[in-house]
């Protein structure tokens, strides 16, 4: 937007701050799995099984 790179530049650095916090966020997911602080998602099969269910 204009001939500035600001636009630009804030943009990237949205970006950027969005991506780190996304990893960090799934990091934490995956540690609250592993100690058990939140139930492990049902199998693939299930999934699969259940959605086949609602369209049917």
């Amino acid at each position: 937007m204009g001939r500035s790179d600001e636009f630009d530049d804030a943009l990237v650095a949205f970006a950027m701050s969005y991506a780190d916090q996304t990893k960090r966020d799934h990091g934490h997911l995956l540690a609250a799995l592993a100690d058990a602080r939140l139930p492990k998602p049902p199998a693939q099969a299930d999934k699969v099984k259940r959605r086949s269910m609602v369209v049917a």
